[in-house]
């Protein structure tokens, strides 16, 4: 086992850099400590299945790459980066894909990050498209 957490960390460290990330961006991404990060690409903690998901996010692998890591095989990589709504200020889209990471087997924490972090995507794609103005800046 001990063997696939040092090849988890090379594959995490491997696939950031060629992100161009840094360990402090990456585990923002992930919505976890550096030093959890850091521990993970170094192989010096055991990464906690709650905190998976995030860093499959922060590593644009597709949920259960980390878990294919450790049983052996090879992660994979999303084939789309970044969600691109055909209507984002639109609902219609976000509830499927909300509707999908609900139905991940997955701890409800874990849920709830990925949840906001595609809600953040959302509304800053609407923002964009509107030349920076959303619902949420007109209140302001």
């Amino acid at each position: 086992m001990e063997d696939r957490r040092a090849a988890l960390g090379a594959a995490i460290r491997q696939r950031r850099l060629a992100l161009r990330r840094t360990e402090r961006e990456a585990a923002k991404l992930a919505q976890i400590a550096r030093n959890t990060w850091s521990g993970a690409e170094k192989a010096t903690v055991r990464t906690s299945e709650h905190v998976w998901p995030g860093i499959e996010l922060a590593l644009d692998w597709e949920p259960g790459s980390v878990a294919a890591i450790l049983s052996g095989d090879d992660p994979t990589p999303r084939t789309r980066t970044r969600p691109q709504p055909a209507a984002p200020s639109s609902g219609d889209e976000l509830a499927e894909e909300v509707d999908r990471i609900r139905n991940l087997k997955i701890s409800a924490t874990a849920r709830r990050r990925m949840i906001e972090a595609l809600i953040s995507v959302y509304e800053e794609a609407a923002e964009e498209e509107s030349g920076g103005v959303t619902p949420a800046s007109r209140q302001q």
